[in-house]
């Protein structure tokens, strides 16, 4: 009896820092290493699954040497943020 897999299509769409780490050719355990975080931490940034905190991704963007617009994401991205009373 041969062994039948099931391939299903991705439907999740690739984040930034996906393609970031895939282009520089870096792995989740690595920075989290560099930043001194849990790779399990890292892995839900990369899958899209947890928003990078802002401070996150001034680091990471530091880390990775690209513009922190190239690591952003809809929760992430500045106008993302909440404004703050009289701060505007």
């Amino acid at each position: 009896m041969a062994l039948q897999l099931e391939l299903r299509p991705v439907t999740q769409e690739e984040t930034p820092l996906a393609r970031t780490l895939t282009r520089q050719g870096r792995r989740a355990s690595w920075v989290a290493a560099q930043l001194g975080v849990h790779r399990n931490t890292v892995s839900r940034w990369v899958n899209g699954r947890e928003p990078i905190p802002r401070p996150r991704v001034t680091q990471l963007a530091r880390l990775l040497d690209v513009d922190e617009g190239n690591l952003a994401t809809p929760s992430t991205a500045p106008s993302a943020r909440p404004s703050q009373p009289g701060k505007e």
